[in-house]
């Protein structure tokens, strides 16, 4: 007698129970019973913090679905999120919200608290190059202080403790960040450019590489924070096809 088996496929999962009933032929009969598993929607973060005026963006799915559920997002409390699940923070006030995931008939919920900049303490700065936002933690601890919105392809950081101020490379533009306050102001872009590193310099100057520049062409530009605490290009310097460090 053949056997049947079937694959394991969520959300139903096969199981295979026998009967163990030994007829006089001595053969064993098996049969099947479909366990439904519970559907879940998964969010990632699921506890998230964020300055006052910045954005976090939440990515979620339905677990046990068949991919195609589309996932709505809505929060309760102060700041809004898109239809993609970027939430952004109001410029002003500390308290929390709580951002929703629904998909089809089930929803879960994440916390965000909007934090103060964290004050005159040491920090570490993270920029992620397939995110959109600067990840703040104090350096003593590498408790997570808050996170900042950055534009696409954030990548290198330069520091100037003196003044508090950092600067960060990202595709076509560099961003300043004010530490004390973590407002940030960003320049204007250089359209074709890939900034990539940056480094601080003497005289309150910045640098940043251009990685799409072609040789012979300006591949490294300075750059010096405005009046208005933002950047602003200070000359440049021809270096080698597609610079970077």
């Amino acid at each position: 007698m053949r056997r049947r088996s079937a694959a394991l496929k969520p959300p139903v999962l096969i199981a295979l129970l026998a009967i163990a009933a030994l007829l006089g032929t001595g053969i064993t009969l098996y049969a099947q019973h479909r366990l439904a598993l519970p559907q879940r929607v998964e969010i990632v973060p699921a506890d998230a913090a964020v300055f006052p005026g910045s954005s976090i963006a939440f990515n979620a799915r339905l677990v046990g679905g068949d991919g195609k559920t589309p996932v709505r997002w809505s929060v309760v409390g102060p700041g809004h999120v898109s239809a993609s699940g970027v939430y952004s923070a109001p410029a002003g006030g500390t308290e929390s919200a709580i951002v929703v995931a629904r998909a089809g008939d089930v929803s879960t919920a994440a916390r965000v608290r909007v934090t103060a900049p964290p004050g005159d303490i040491p920090l570490l700065l993270i920029a992620c190059y397939d995110g959109n936002g600067v990840d703040v933690r104090d350096l003593s601890s590498l408790a997570r202080a808050g996170m900042l919105s950055a534009p696409d392809d954030a990548a290198g950081i330069a520091v100037d403790p003196l003044r508090r101020l950092a600067l960060v490379a990202a595709k076509e533009r560099v961003m300043a960040i004010d530490l004390r306050t973590m407002a940030l102001a960003t320049s204007v872009p250089k359209p074709g450019a890939r900034f990539d590193q940056a480094v601080r310099l003497a005289g309150g100057y910045f640098a940043a590489t251009d990685n799409n520049a072609s040789k012979g062409s300006p591949g490294v530009l300075f750059f010096r924070i405005g009046a208005n605490g933002a950047p602003e290009a200070a000359g440049s310097a021809i270096a080698g096809e597609t610079p970077e460090g």
